[in-house]
């Protein structure tokens, strides 16, 4: 590592940064088909009618809001059916998550470490 050039350094570590930007911008939205947000819509209208648009908005972003609707849709009639299917969508959404955000603090760590690397060899003067 100490024989890498400061400008191979800055520019790797300047890649590796806006890796784990577009990996956090890309992953920072929940992770709901649009089918499954459609169905949600449609059954909340359905069941609330004109009151349904306060409860719309969480079918865009709240996974186990979503996985109970459909629950409900599919037949559940015990509470423990719907816990279970929120639980379920949970589990997968976060264990996904956990990955990304390895990932993503690795690039950034990487190429925060990259980047200074860089500035601080390009700045020193040589002896």
């Amino acid at each position: 590592m100490n024989n890498l050039n400061p400008k191979a350094a800055l520019i790797i570590g300047i890649i590796f940064l806006c890796v784990g930007a577009g990996l956090y911008w890309m992953t920072s939205k929940p992770s709901i088909s649009v089918q499954d947000q459609q169905s949600c819509e449609n059954a909340l209208q359905a069941q609330y009618g004109a009151q349904s648009a306060t409860l719309i908005d969480r079918c865009k972003t709240d996974v186990g809001f979503v996985a109970m609707t459909k629950a409900q849709n599919s037949g559940a009639t015990s509470a423990h059916e719907l816990a279970t299917a929120i639980s379920q969508a949970n589990q997968k959404d976060t264990g996904s998550h956990m990955l990304y955000m390895f990932f993503i603090g690795l690039s950034l760590m990487v190429g925060l470490v990259l980047t200074l690397r860089g500035i601080k060899g390009l700045t020193q003067k040589p002896n």
